[in-house]
């Protein structure tokens, strides 16, 4: 529960602390249908750095995780 504290506050604009809906769900349930591609994007991400400990570069990290890594 304190690392999705700690993810709004991050997160959030403003003096109003913003969660997530999708982080209030359990992992097997989504809300796809109610997401629009990119808010579905930016929630994939953000999961994939929670997952990683927000660890982006590396073998362990979000990039990696992602399919971001090496030359496009």
């Amino acid at each position: 529960m304190s690392n999705l504290i700690e993810r709004g506050v991050i997160l959030s604009q403003g003096s109003t602390l913003e969660i997530p809906l999708i982080e209030l769900k359990p992992a097997n349930e989504t809300l796809t249908d109610e997401l629009s591609l990119s808010d579905f994007e930016r929630e994939h991400i953000l999961r994939a750095l929670n997952e990683c400990g927000w660890v982006i570069a590396g073998p362990s990290g979000a990039a990696a995780k992602l399919g971001m890594n090496g030359p496009h």
